[in-house]
């Protein structure tokens, strides 16, 4: 009857340590969860405030600022610590929207590029892979004197 007993007092301890495990699992989860929000929401405050925290004074004030993560708690500090002003919001938007970037891109490789006939193209890769050699150099023959015409 004392081996019962110790079974059921080995079982009962066992699940509890598996508990335990669980829930220490489970709250090393959430305080990574908790440390990537306030890391995202100072960022933001940051930005708010007119710093960029991954370049210049920005980075050196999100490292050295431990603080809530409020704007005016942010200028403050750099005023404080650093004698910095506030600056000017962080500009996010690009200066040339993406759209305009590609319509030159087009521009520029229309502009740098000859247009060629796809048929005369064709009309060489054919001679080249039939093996007429004759014929493929009479067709390029062709194609730079019309090159030249333009």
């Amino acid at each position: 009857m004392d081996e019962v007993e110790t079974t059921e007092v080995d079982e009962g301890t066992e699940a509890e340590t598996n508990d335990i495990l669980r829930q220490r699992t489970r709250i090393k989860e959430l305080e990574t969860e908790v440390k990537d929000l306030r890391n995202r929401t100072m960022r933001d405050a940051f930005q708010k405030a007119g710093y960029d925290p991954d370049e210049g004074v920005g980075k050196l004030l999100f490292k050295d600022y431990k603080g809530d993560p409020d704007s005016t708690n942010i200028t403050e500090f750099a005023k404080t610590e650093y004698s910095l002003e506030a600056p000017t919001a962080v500009n996010t938007q690009p200066v040339t929207p993406q759209g305009e970037f590609e319509d030159r891109l087009d521009q520029v490789q229309s502009a740098s590029s000859s247009v060629m006939p796809e048929d005369i193209m064709d009309r060489i890769q054919k001679a080249e892979s039939a093996g007429d050699m004759d014929s493929s150099v009479a067709l390029k023959a062709q194609l730079i004197r019309d090159q030249s015409k333009e």
